[in-house]
């Protein structure tokens, strides 16, 4: 899965985004496929590990080998070397992007490791994770755009077009927004519809899912802050943002479980995440002079 990643983000930043997403969705299009084959002539309940190894570890990576050849490899062959990085210079440019990861996994995990640790039921933490993942689909087509836009951020960025930076993520955060809203109404306001198709005790968890949309909708309208802060050399800043954002999450979830259960976590984690965009939001104002987001029914 890290050499698939590897090949992915280096087909994305030489700008071959269309190959390097490729790369990734046609090994879902096969997961589906292959699923619901399986399930209808060969049930076995592990079906969906051995997929989830071949299809998100394995063919990903292989489908970008070709493209990794052809673009890299092949070329490297035939041009001259025109600078060489050391180890040094990769790693001070990667720890504090690994450290961003750290706190966004300590974001993503705390909230179960509480739960628990304060004698939530296991039925309880289940039907909450179930929410979290559900309100992710909120924030497909941020995802999807976002993967995009990063390496033109970087692109205009290094050709010192600021003005292009802010219309490319003014653009693509309206966009977003808009795209988005029926997704955003649906999950909100029928929560208890969604939570439903998994059975009748997931319901349980719907206001779980309003409130952790609302976090959702307040991530698309900030806009693309992690991406700019990373595309344009702002990394530690936005690794410090980071770790302020999984800190407020952790101390949200020990004053709010021991009251509220799985609705207390929610609300902690949609806290979490507001005050991470807002930070980074007033961040790129300060230091860039314009808002990168898209704020709905507001003028300009």
């Amino acid at each position: 899965m890290v050499l698939g990643e590897l090949n992915y983000f280096s087909l994305r930043a030489a700008l071959k985004v269309h190959t390097a997403n490729m790369s990734l969705v046609l090994p879902t299009i096969i997961r589906v496929v292959v699923l619901l084959i399986v399930t209808k002539y060969f049930f076995n309940i592990y079906n969906p590990i051995y997929l989830h190894w071949t299809t998100l570890c394995v063919l990903p990576w292989l489908f970008s080998l070709v493209p990794i050849y052809n673009y890299f490899i092949k070329p490297s062959r035939t041009e001259p070397t025109l600078k060489t990085v050391s180890y040094n210079e990769i790693f001070t440019m990667a720890f504090p992007m690994l450290m961003t990861y750290i706190a966004f996994l300590i974001n993503n995990s705390a909230d179960v490791f509480l739960l628990k640790s304060n004698n939530i039921g296991t039925d309880m933490v289940g039907i909450y994770k179930t929410c979290a993942n559900i309100s992710m689909l909120a924030a497909t087509l941020l995802v999807a755009l976002n993967t995009t836009v990063q390496p033109k951020i970087t692109q205009l960025f290094t050709q010192n077009k600021l003005d292009e930076v802010q219309r490319i993520t003014n653009k693509s955060s309206k966009l977003i927004f808009w795209l988005s809203l029926p997704v955003f109404i649906i999950l909100l306001f029928f929560s208890n519809q969604v939570m439903w198709l998994y059975g009748a005790e997931f319901m349980k968890g719907a206001i779980c899912l309003s409130v952790l949309t609302i976090g959702q909708i307040i991530n698309t309208i900030c806009g693309p802050v992690a991406q700019l802060l990373n595309a344009t050399g702002h990394h530690k800043q936005f690794r410090n943002i980071s770790f302020v954002g999984a800190i407020v999450n952790i101390v949200a979830n020990l004053i709010l479980i021991p009251k509220y259960g799985i609705l207390g976590s929610a609300i902690a984690n949609t806290f979490s995440m507001i005050a991470w965009n807002i930070i980074g939001t007033i961040y790129i104002k300060k230091t860039f002079g314009f808002f990168i987001g898209y704020f709905p029914f507001i003028k300009k």
